[in-house]
């Protein structure tokens, strides 16, 4: 399956130094996919930032770098306009549009899955999410 074309939904490097993450925790609770980052804010004080993606049906989080186990294709020319370690999502998944044709045509139930992908550099992790959507929150210590 294809990924299709990636947009940048957040680049974390906005609001965290230039080293990243301190930390990544990944919980679940009933459809939400769950991450917190903690970084080094102003002044050393700890910041603390909360994406939730809502509505998941599938993810898979992986060590970065290495083997890549789903049969999904990224283009390598995207690559080079979102900057690595960039919350990102696939707008013309393939992956994404086959979740959302078995909802429909196998439930009868109107959901649209959305296919976004996070690589976060300093713990060497990368998160792939099928989901509903996404939010985020900041959290300090």
């Amino acid at each position: 399956m294809e990924a299709g074309h990636s947009i940048e939904i957040l680049n974390p490097y906005e609001w965290m130094p230039g080293h990243g993450e301190n930390s990544v925790e990944i919980s679940t609770e009933g459809l939400s996919l769950i991450i917190v980052v903690t970084y080094d804010g102003d002044n050393g004080v700890e910041q603390r930032k909360k994406i939730t993606f809502t509505g998941v049906n599938a993810f898979y989080k992986a060590s970065f770098p290495g083997p890549y186990m789903l049969r999904i294709t990224h283009s390598v020319k995207d690559k080079e306009n979102i900057s690595l370690g960039s919350l990102v999502e696939f707008p013309r998944s393939e992956a994404a549009r086959a979740w959302t044709d078995y909802w429909s045509k196998s439930c009868g139930i109107i959901k649209r899955v959305k296919h976004y992908t996070w690589m976060f550099t300093s713990e060497n992790l990368m998160v792939e999410v099928f989901a509903e959507g996404v939010q985020w929150e900041d959290h300090s210590s």
